[in-house]
């Protein structure tokens, strides 16, 4: 998703999510939001993932970076689609204003590119905490 910032003199204004604007329903759907998280790190090369909620309670993910830099990853495992088994990754930052819809059942990962990240995500249901899973990953030096 891209966005289209407001600039001026005084700075400029974003909108993150919002619920009526054509992209956002074209990808959020009727999906509500039942948690909003933050991720920071100072340190470049910082790798989190690849996660996700299990079903029953799988859950999409919208993802941005408002500091920084990062590289986004997501996998899709939704059985009988067209992009079964396939990864998908894009560079998300502030400076491309672009957000990243990760559907439900596809793990997701992210590596922070530049010191001082902040990286925001969206998610549509606060989840069941036993139903998270995990990948162990290992990033060769």
């Amino acid at each position: 998703m891209q966005g289209h910032p407001c600039i001026d003199r005084r700075g400029s204004f974003l909108n993150l999510f919002r619920a009526d604007e054509s992209a956002f329903v074209r990808s959020w759907g009727a999906r509500g939001i039942g948690q909003v998280n933050l991720s920071s790190s100072q340190t470049v090369g910082t790798v989190r993932g690849l996660h996700l909620q299990a079903a029953p309670h799988s859950e999409a993910k919208l993802v941005r970076c408002l500091k920084g830099k990062v590289w986004d990853v997501a996998v899709d495992l939704r059985r009988g689609s067209a992009t079964y088994g396939k990864w998908q990754a894009i560079e998300l930052s502030p400076e491309r204003c672009n957000a990243l819809l990760i559907p439900e059942a596809a793990p997701m990962a992210f590596r922070y590119w530049k010191q001082a990240v902040s990286y925001f995500i969206c998610i549509p249901d606060p989840g069941c905490r036993r139903r998270k899973r995990a990948c162990a990953m290992t990033i060769p030096s």
